[in-house]
């Protein structure tokens, strides 16, 4: 009868400390405000044609899971006038302002609240206007943690509807990504009546290698075809990714016809280097293991594992996964590249990443290990050369950390298993890598 008694009261206690647990939760629930994704081919943009109504509106989403329905979050919005000369793109309400988005249910945690703005446009002025529209701060969110997402920024185009003819022509007279990314850049049609037409383009290399070479490749084929009535279409170029230290590189790309307009016709495409110097705010880091140029015995119990720290360079830039290409590099001159399971044979040239995503952001740690002991690469009966790891890692805007020997670039070969090793394989004293 007592031990009955004392169990009711124990779940008396626990019942009475439920809500309290689920209340202290809330102040870790993640909500997110991020601009709609609109996606044009790849792209992300709002268009809008003069003498009509929007077709895309500025909207701003609350997106996760919030502890308490009944409150709400404001942000900050603002446009910025890209067009030179008087401004021609306005938003419904001004274009600064405040936006109020109430919390998504609470058994929910999709899309949440949407709240939209729409665009009015001035009268024509020719050639495609260009405008972005930017979120910028977040107000009261209750009791869990709001911040900005991404995509918290979109440019805006605005074409003109009233003209006679029919121009082709670009949004922007430049454009830039870094190695590694696909740029897509929007090519526009003006005028008032749109039957189906096409419009050729082509690439000059300016100081790159031209496509086909190893610094950029375009994945859209020429003509462009619009059908009737259709306002946008986007050339998509991947810039390639060569590893080499040097400085920014730039093409153009050009629209060509009779049909193409005088003014915005052409268009520069900027290769930003992932190389130091290259200025790019980027997540920082370090290949803890295996260090540069040591010698590890083959039995040490660590040499199987890949150890990585970052650090995001903004707080709201969460480093999510990292890459990692690791090379056997044979004596004969040929390569073995690790592919997350076990090793093929592939060109030196052709470098292969394989991905390993973190699971607690905050932690900005990864930890991958290889199941299967590494041949020797020290010794005369051995085939194997020495290997090379390479490690890079992304937040959550695309950024990428630099290569930099000795950093995350790190060469390393593996000896004979030594008996230190074999005595005290934890022992970090008697068994550990050796700095040649």
């Amino acid at each position: 009868m007592k031990r009955s008694v004392a169990t009711l009261a124990a779940l008396t206690v626990l019942g009475a400390l439920i809500p309290v647990v689920a209340i202290a939760s809330c102040v870790a629930a993640d909500t997110q405000i991020v601009l709609t994704d609109f996606d044009a081919q790849g792209e992300q943009i709002y268009v809008a044609v003069e003498g009509e109504s929007p077709r895309e509106a500025f909207t701003a989403t609350r997106r996760g899971l919030s502890c308490n329905d009944n409150r709400s979050v404001r942000v900050d919005y603002e446009l910025v006038e890209k067009t030179a000369g008087p401004p021609r793109i306005s938003v419904a309400g001004g274009n600064e302002g405040t936006l109020t988005l109430q919390a998504p249910p609470r058994s929910g945690g999709g899309s949440g609240f949407e709240a939209t703005r729409e665009f009015n446009v001035g009268p024509g002025g020719g050639d495609v206007e260009h405008a972005t529209i930017r979120l910028q701060n977040v107000g009261d969110a209750g009791l869990d943690q709001v911040t900005l997402g991404y995509p918290r920024e979109a440019p805006v185009f605005v074409v003109d509807g009233d003209a006679t003819s029919t121009p082709f022509g670009f949004g922007q007279a430049a454009y830039s990504r870094r190695e590694s990314f696909t740029v897509g850049i929007p090519v526009f049609r003006s005028g008032n009546q749109l039957a189906p037409a096409s419009v050729d383009f082509s690439t000059s290399p300016g100081d790159v290698n031209p496509a086909g070479g190893n610094d950029y490749e375009v994945l859209t084929g020429s003509p462009l075809q619009f059908a009737s009535g259709e306002r946008v279409k986007v050339i998509q170029i991947k810039m390639l990714e060569d590893f080499d230290n040097e400085a920014d590189e730039r093409f153009t790309v050009t629209l060509e016809g009779p049909q193409v307009s005088e003014t915005a016709g052409s268009t520069d495409v900027t290769i930003q280097n992932l190389s130091p110097g290259s200025g790019a705010l980027r997540p920082v880091g370090r290949l803890h293991h295996p260090k540069h140029k040591f010698k590890y015995p083959q039995n040490y119990p660590w040499l199987n594992e890949i150890h990585i720290f970052t650090q995001a360079a903004d707080p709201d830039l969460r480093v999510k996964r990292a890459e990692m290409s690791i090379t056997k590099r044979m004596k004969n001159g040929s390569c073995r590249w690790w592919t997350g399971e076990g090793f093929v044979r592939q060109r030196c040239v052709d470098r292969r990443w394989f991905t390993k995503r973190i699971k607690n952001p905050a932690k900005d740690y990864f930890l991958h290990r290889i199941r299967k002991k590494l041949p020797l690469s020290v010794g005369k009966k051995t085939k194997v050369a020495g290997y090379e790891i390479r490690a890079r890692w992304r937040d959550n805007r695309g950024n990428v950390s630099r290569l930099r020997v000795g950093a995350n670039q790190n060469t390393f070969e593996v000896i004979r298993p030594t008996r230190a090793c074999r005595k005290s394989p934890y022992n970090s004293k008697r068994c550990k890598p050796v700095k040649p």
